[in-house]
Order: C-alpha cells, then sequence, then structure tokens
C-alpha cells in the first residue's frame, strides 16, 4: 500500500472532464453503437481504477503550519536562556 495525502489536502483527480469530452466528441462525429459501448466501458473502468486507488491507499494527515502576522516574532527560533550558569 503507498501513501498519500488526504482528500481535503489534494484536489479530486476523477475523469469527469475526460468523460466529457468523450461524449461530446462520439457524439459529434455520429459514433456507431459498438464504439459508445467500448467508450462507456473505458469510462467505467477509469472510474472503478480511481476509487479502488482511492480505498486502498494510507491517508498522510498534513499538519497546519503556524501563521506569523506582521510584527510577531518566531518562538522556534529563539536561544533559551540556559538554567545553569557558571
Amino acid at each position: 500500500m503507498r501513501s498519500v495525502l488526504a482528500w481535503k489536502n489534494m484536489p479530486l483527480r476523477w475523469p469527469i472532464g475526460l468523460s466529457w469530452l468523450l461524449y461530446l466528441t462520439l457524439d459529434i462525429y455520429n459514433a456507431p453503437g459498438w464504439l459508445w459501448g467500448m467508450a462507456i466501458t473505458l469510462v467505467i473502468i477509469l472510474f472503478a481504477g480511481v476509487m479502488y486507488d482511492k480505498m486502498n491507499s494510507n491517508i498522510i494527515e498534513l499538519k497546519p503550519k503556524s501563521v506569523m502576522l506582521l510584527g510577531e516574532e518566531d518562538e522556534s527560533n529563539k536561544v533559551q536562556p540556559s538554567v545553569y550558569r557558571q
């Protein structure tokens, strides 16, 4: 299993645009019925592949970065005073 970002952290990549392009192309050229059947089968296989990939992936959550406002200092870069003094 591979690790991927969580769905909420990345855009969806469903083949919807390809489906519409395929539909419009077949409609414009008056494709025969067997070609429509092959195209619909291809789209179903693509959607099934995307669903399988989304369901069988490890999810990685992104930790939100702290937002610094103008004039604020970054606390992580400050030098901490030493407890032990000579």
